[in-house]
């Protein structure tokens, strides 16, 4: 079964038809209120430069939405599933301890990056991803 398959119906092959339906259609990306709170309060420290900057950022590479025909940006920009090419699950790396984890969406040159620690509705949007993410190639930056 393609990855495409197995977003639209489940990992399990042998999904029934009302194990189908029961999946969840859309998820809204809700960033975490500590992720909130410390862009502010970085902000105090950078004269609202940071923040500003992580933002403009995050406009063009967080999803606002996650559905079964793509994921739709911050910024507006849908990007279908069918451009989808590579999943990367990332750790980012601070000396020799983990610091971030990230799950990167490639769209051809497009990349999408999720977050998960710093989502208010984590487990929501894991278990969405979750048929992506089970054969996603894992990086080490």
């Amino acid at each position: 079964m393609r990855w495409l398959d197995r977003l639209h119906h489940g990992a399990d092959a042998g999904a029934t038809v009302s194990d189908r339906k029961a999946r969840v259609e859309r998820v809204d990306v809700r960033v975490a209120t500590g992720t909130k709170v410390l862009l502010v309060f970085l902000g105090l420290f950078t004269l609202g430069m940071l923040p500003l900057l992580l933002w403009s950022i995050a406009r063009w590479s967080w999803p606002r939405t996650l559905d079964v025909t793509g994921v739709t940006l911050r910024n507006g920009r849908h990007l279908p599933w069918s451009e989808l090419t590579e999943v990367r699950r990332a750790t980012v790396l601070y000396g020799a301890l983990p610091a971030a984890k990230t799950i990167n969406l490639i769209f051809g040159k497009k990349g999408v990056m999720v977050w998960p620690r710093h989502l208010k509705n984590r487990a929501e949007v894991l278990t969405f991803l979750d048929p992506l993410i089970a054969n996603a190639r894992t990086v080490t930056k």
